[in-house]
């Protein structure tokens, strides 16, 4: 299970416990705080800025039910502001057809709009 701000992997293993009874046994494999920046990030901002003609809306700022590398990355990096984007639904990730490679190239134009904002180029 992922955890999202406000909620810690204790609560969790709690309430998992208290649902499924002492005759399960749970196990804890890796226990990582959710990862959360605030939306009002100048840098954020700028992400969205850039995300929003790709997507054709203005992001949301959303927690995530997946894992990503962004929970390990973001506090050993000194907790920079995080955002966590990519080409196509996130349904489809890890599949045979996951994207479009008109999708892959909009993505990489946006994360090279994204670099080149943040290096003030």
């Amino acid at each position: 299970m992922r955890v999202v701000p406000g909620l810690d992997g204790d609560e969790v293993i709690a309430r998992v416990r208290e649902l499924l009874g002492e005759e399960v046994r749970l196990e804890r494999r890796l226990d990582l705080p959710p990862v959360a920046t605030d939306a009002s990030d100048p840098w954020v901002i700028d992400v969205f800025d850039v995300m929003e003609p790709l997507i054709g809306e203005r992001p949301e700022p959303r927690g995530l039910a997946y894992f990503t590398d962004a929970s390990a990355l973001t506090p050993a990096y000194g907790t920079p502001p995080t955002v966590i984007c990519g080409p196509g639904d996130a349904d489809q990730a890890h599949q045979t057809d996951e994207s479009s490679v008109e999708l892959l190239d909009a993505a990489a134009d946006a994360f090279f709009e994204i670099a080149r904002r943040w290096c003030r180029l």
